[in-house]
């Protein structure tokens, strides 16, 4: 009687995975690379600040002092230079979701029909910063949890940024596919809409192209969606399986249209646990530091002023915190597209490309013609000859 082997469902309690999210992101080497991915994010924040400010009253006085229109003045004075809702939005999403949401809000932004041609400046560096920087430090961290989830083991520090340095292009090409193409029908819309501006036919032409137009939409909307969504599992495919720009786009598509319930589910889940371990985090932390403080305190005395020193306590623990969320979330996209690889194309989870040093080595020029014979060339000539006659 041949035995009956149990094959497990690939599909069966699939969020079970991310529950070694946390174990894989406390790594040091990954807290390490989202501590530099704050610092990071924080020096290109002061410098569109910088700018922004700076160009903001350059253009206040010069209109001013030209008696230009009250209205113009108004519309530079409109221009967001601090965005308090988004940061508080973004303080919520620190946990898990923090490096998405500053891109996604940042790109809204550079869009956004309300906003003054100065806010949307502002807007587009701070999409262009994140979106370079993200990449490399998403790459990097993405190589070492794939790496410690499938293998349990832990790369070094210099290889996942060489991996970063070296497929960083890669990593932007992956959501620019998206976006060119978008903008590529955005400018097709334009251009079969200047029949419009006919003072008669205009109003009658529009109508008639109206269905394009909306077909149009709909690609742009489907365009934009797979650029947004699909971000982190671009990311995520490339450190995992190596592939170039192209490839991590369509694996990325196709996994989340092939089980969008599954990886909405995940994304839920993920987010649940790392809102969980980012208010752990935050509250130990924290704490620690405001229990040292009063021991401090209590042994020194009372009029012992370390409140600068506890200030900058809590500063660096408030980037630390950040920088385990980013691990967090890189992670948890790591594991996301694992799983879903594995539910859509029924590849193992422990599956992932070679790192370089892993390679075979090659010869560039490898030699062809005719192989190596342990005989005498005159004799194997002569024979030749010979048998040839």
């Amino acid at each position: 009687m041949k035995e009956q082997v149990n094959i497990p469902d690939p599909n069966r309690f699939p969020g079970r995975h991310l529950f070694r999210v946390f174990g894989i992101a406390i790594s040091v080497r990954q807290i390490v690379l989202g501590l530099l991915a704050i610092y990071v994010m924080s020096l290109g924040k002061w410098l569109g600040e910088t700018v922004t400010v700076t160009t903001k009253r350059n253009a206040i006085s010069v209109l001013r002092n030209a008696d230009s229109n009250p209205a113009l003045v108004d519309l530079v004075l409109s221009s967001p230079i601090s965005r308090d809702q988004a940061e508080s939005a973004a303080a919520f999403m620190s946990s898990t979701a923090r490096p998405w949401f500053d891109l996604v809000a940042s790109a809204f932004d550079s869009v956004r029909t309300n906003n003054s041609p100065l806010g949307r400046t502002r807007a587009l560096f701070d999409v262009l910063w994140s979106g370079v920087f993200s990449t490399f430090f998403g790459l990097a961290i993405c190589r070492q949890a794939a790496i410690q989830f499938a293998r349990n083991e832990s790369g070094s520090f210099r290889q996942i940024t060489e991996f970063g340095l070296s497929r960083w292009s890669r990593g932007l090409v992956c959501p620019l596919i998206p976006l060119m193409g978008a903008a590529a029908m955005l400018l097709t819309i334009s251009v079969i809409a200047l029949p419009g501006r006919v003072p008669i036919l205009g109003q009658t032409w529009l109508w008639c192209a109206s269905p394009l137009f909306l077909t149009c939409g709909i690609a742009i909307t489907i365009l934009l969606l797979a650029a947004a969504v699909g971000w982190p599992l671009m990311i995520a495919a490339i450190a995992s399986d190596d592939c170039d720009g192209f490839s991590g786009l369509s694996r990325s598509y196709s996994l989340w249209t092939g089980r969008p319930f599954q990886a909405v589910s995940l994304a839920t889940v993920a987010l649940a646990i790392g809102s969980g371990v980012h208010f752990i985090a935050t509250l130990v932390l924290h704490g620690t530091v405001d229990m040292t403080v009063l021991f401090v305190k209590f042994g020194a005395g009372a009029g012992t002023s370390i409140e600068r020193i506890a200030a900058d306590y809590h500063r660096f623990v408030e980037n630390l915190v950040g920088g385990l969320g980013i691990s967090l979330f890189w992670t948890s996209a790591t594991i996301i597209y694992l799983v879903l690889r594995q539910s859509v194309d029924l590849m193992p989870l422990e599956q992932i490309a070679p790192s370089d040093a892993e390679r075979p080595v090659r010869d560039p020029l490898p030699v062809v013609g005719m192989p190596a014979v342990d005989v005498d060339p005159e004799k194997w000539m002569t024979k030749r000859w010979t048998n040839s006659r």
